[in-house]
């Protein structure tokens, strides 16, 4: 849960590189200013220090205000970097050669390029409930081939390739139900499929898997 006002400046991001940023690079899970509305949220990816590459985004998900608790992350794989909002993707973006490991920062900064005013409340103070790294699951070697499927017992590992569904079934999430589907070599859905309203299916094929 963040602070709101003009002149905050919080954040959630990853370091790797030497402390005055030669040949550094930088993952900004997140980076809120005050000055913004507090459905707003950027992401950054900065390479190449000192002569920095960057590449910004702003987003505003739906449903949010982050003085209320979310959560956040990325999914960082050598060929793109996927952004996180309450475990639905919000960005997608390819990674520019950040492969070795990193420093997890959370910090409160204040904004040097819009310092607060009359109207910044103080004290605030940003809350962290929890930080948790992990691998994705892997299971490359099998074919997952059927024609109906419960999608309530996918175990969300990366499958060799995933076929769903022929002429004859009939597939459709649940309410409000995230599924991903991911493989090294190829997914394929067949027949009649429905995702509803409120549901999120989410499919990638990377080789790096």
């Amino acid at each position: 849960m963040l602070p709101y006002g003009y002149g905050f400046f919080p954040a959630f991001w990853t370091f790797i590189g030497s402390e005055n940023g030669t040949n550094a690079a930088e993952i900004d899970i997140f980076e809120m200013y005050g000055y913004l509305p507090p459905n707003i949220m950027t992401t950054c990816l900065h390479t190449e220090y000192p002569d920095i590459v960057y590449k910004g985004s702003v987003l505003s998900p739906t449903n949010f205000n982050y003085t209320s608790y979310h959560t956040y992350g990325i999914e960082w794989s050598p060929s793109k970097i996927i952004w996180y909002v309450d475990g639905c993707p919000v960005r997608l973006f390819s990674n520019h050669g950040i492969v070795d490991s990193v420093r997890i920062i959370l910090n409160f900064a204040i904004d040097k390029d819009h310092l607060p005013n009359s109207s910044t409340p103080f004290p605030s103070s940003m809350y962290v409930d929890y930080v948790k790294v992990y691998d994705l699951k892997n299971d490359c070697n099998t074919i997952l081939n059927v024609c109906n499927y419960d999608f309530s017992n996918y175990d969300n590992k990366v499958k060799k390739s995933i076929t769903i569904g022929n002429g004859s079934c009939i597939n459709s999430l649940s309410s409000n139900q995230n599924i991903y589907l991911r493989a090294s070599e190829g997914v394929l859905i067949n027949g009649d499929f429905t995702v509803p309203i409120g549901s999120q299916l989410y499919v990638d094929v990377n080789p790096c898997y």
